[in-house]
């Protein structure tokens, strides 16, 4: 299904499969777009995603990421990290926490463990 519509202040474009997928363009520059079944989005060279308002990612199952190089996560603000299960950081090499101030807090007490 194509439809577009010239209405103003109501203009739109939809590109709707049979199954359920949709891309549709509203007013204002208002892209939504919904995929009834598996997404890829494959990128031969390079990408960049410049979000200039907030944005949410919200995943129901697993999520993996994987980089092949170095990684860098910059914030401006604070950075808080939240599980409802066990965290665990692992490095092959050395692990660094660096700060003006370092704390730990726990509830039952803290061990460390080191191996030559």
């Amino acid at each position: 299904i194509i439809m577009h519509s010239d209405t103003p202040d109501n203009e739109f474009m939809l590109n709707q499969h049979a199954d359920g997928s949709y891309q549709m363009m509203m007013p204002g520059g208002k892209v939504q777009q919904v995929t009834e079944g598996d997404h890829v989005h494959l990128i031969v060279k390079n990408g960049k995603i410049w979000i200039k308002g907030s944005s949410l990612v919200h995943i129901d199952g697993h999520a993996n990421i994987n980089v092949g190089k170095d990684a860098f996560i910059g914030v401006k603000g604070n950075l808080d990290l939240a599980t409802d299960g066990d965290a665990r950081i692992t490095s092959k090499k050395n692990l660094t926490l660096q700060g003006d101030q370092v704390n730990i807090h726990s509830k039952s007490g803290i061990s460390t463990t080191a191996s030559a």
